[in-house]
C-alpha cells in the first residue's frame, strides 16, 4: 500500500489510474479545501488544477508529482497501456468539450514539468459531436442524479486503454436523435503511431428514445477486439428498466478499413441484437439518496471497469453497479440500495 499526500491546501477527487512499462500513473482533480467540489458547475467553482503522480514501476516509493495550468485538464484519464515497451510516451485523454478530445502524451516520463506533457486537440466532427448528458430516468423514483458535481461529469472520459498504438476510450453523451435527453455511450478509437494522435473509429451505443445508458468502461485485448460494460435503466412507459448492468463487444472483423490520414474517422455501427447483452438486472428502483438531500437526489456511479484477462488476452472482464431490492440501512434510513456484479465475456459468449 502507497500513501500520497496531495497537502493542506487542497483536496484530490476523482482519482484515475493508469500505467506503461516505465509508470504506474494518478491523475486526480485538485480542490480547493474552502470550496469544495462546486456542485453545480461543470468544473466546480473550487476545482484549482489537474494534478499527475508518476510512481517509477522499479521503485513505487519514488513519486514524481506534475500540476498542470490552473482550470484546464479536468477529470484527465491515464491509459492502461497493454504491452507497451519501455520508453513507450504515456498517454492521457480528457473531454475537452462537446466537440473535441484531447490527447496527452507523456514524453518526459519522471520530469514534473507541464511541458513534458504534448497536447493535442482532435475535432470529433459534426457525425460524432454530442450534447451534455441529462439526468437518467428509471421507473417509479424519477431521475437521478448520475454524477458528484454536475451532469456534465459523466460525459467526461471514463475509461482509457492502449494496445499496439491504438488507444481507445469511453463517455457518456447526451444523443441528438433522443432530443439529447436521452443518453447514450461513445466510443472512439485513436491511433497513437504517428507524431500526433489521429481519430479513426467511432461508436455510438443508443437503445431508444427514453432509454438511457451512462457509465461506461473500455478495454482492448490482444485481437483488437473492444469491450465495455455501461448502466442501462429507462422510466418511459413500455420501456421500463431499474438499473441494470450491460456488457456490449465490438469485434474487429466488424471494422472497416482504416481512413487516410487527415480524413474523418469512420463510424463502426454494432448489432445490439449480436452484440450486447444483459450482465445483471435491476430489481427496484435505484434510491441511493445522496448526503440526505430534499428532494431526494439518487446517485448511480461514478466508476465502471473493464479489463482484459491476462492469463488469455482475449477475454474480458467488467464490474458495474445493477439496483437490488435490499436497501441497506443507514442511520435507520433504508437507502443505498445498489449492488456489484462481476461479468466475464468475448466475442463468442
Amino acid at each position: 500500500m502507497k500513501r500520497i499526500d496531495a497537502g493542506k491546501q487542497f483536496w484530490a477527487d476523482f482519482p484515475m489510474v493508469g500505467y506503461n512499462a516505465d509508470g504506474l500513473f494518478i491523475d486526480v482533480n485538485m480542490f480547493h479545501f474552502s470550496l469544495g467540489n462546486g456542485e453545480g458547475n461543470n468544473e466546480g467553482s473550487g476545482f484549482h488544477n489537474a494534478r499527475v503522480y508518476a510512481l517509477d514501476m522499479a521503485n513505487l516509493n519514488d513519486v514524481t508529482t506534475t500540476d498542470l495550468p490552473a482550470d484546464q485538464f479536468y477529470t484527465m484519464y491515464p491509459a492502461v497501456m497493454h504491452g507497451a515497451q519501455p520508453g513507450t510516451p504515456m498517454e492521457f485523454v480528457v473531454s475537452s468539450g462537446l466537440e473535441d478530445m484531447t490527447v496527452g502524451r507523456l514524453t518526459n516520463t519522471f520530469g514534473g514539468q507541464p511541458e513534458d506533457f504534448q497536447f493535442t486537440q482532435l475535432p470529433l466532427g459534426p457525425a460524432s459531436a454530442f450534447g451534455k448528458p441529462a439526468p437518467p430516468s428509471q421507473p417509479g423514483e424519477g431521475d437521478f442524479r448520475p454524477g458528484v458535481d454536475s451532469l456534465l461529469i459523466i460525459s467526461k472520459v471514463a475509461a482509457a486503454a492502449w494496445r499496439d498504438n491504438s488507444l481507445v476510450v469511453a463517455q457518456t453523451i447526451g444523443h441528438p436523435q433522443g432530443g439529447l435527453n436521452t443518453n447514450a455511450v461513445r466510443w472512439y478509437e485513436i491511433d497513437t503511431a504517428g507524431p500526433k494522435p489521429q481519430l479513426q473509429y467511432f461508436g455510438t451505443i443508443f437503445r431508444r428514445v427514453g432509454v438511457d445508458v451512462y457509465h461506461p468502461s473500455i478495454d482492448i485485448n490482444a485481437a483488437g477486439d473492444l469491450g465495455l460494460t455501461f448502466m442501462q435503466s429507462s422510466g418511459r412507459p413500455g420501456a421500463f428498466e431499474f438499473p441494470s448492468m450491460y456488457v456490449g463487444v465490438f469485434p474487429r472483423s466488424s471494422f472497416p478499413a482504416p481512413p487516410s490520414p487527415g480524413h474523418p474517422a469512420i463510424r463502426v455501427r454494432n448489432d445490439p441484437a449480436t452484440s450486447i447483452f444483459l450482465a445483471k438486472a435491476g430489481v427496484a428502483p435505484l434510491n441511493s439518496v445522496e448526503n440526505n438531500t430534499s428532494p431526494p437526489r439518487y446517485r448511480a456511479g461514478d466508476y465502471s471497469s473493464t479489463a482484459v484477462d491476462p492469463v488469455d488476452n482475449t477475454t474480458f472482464w467488467a464490474a458495474n453497479e445493477y439496483a437490488t431490492d435490499q436497501p441497506r440501512n443507514v442511520n435507520g434510513t433504508p437507502f443505498r440500495n445498489w449492488g456489484t456484479f462481476i461479468q466475464s465475456f468475448g466475442v463468442t459468449s
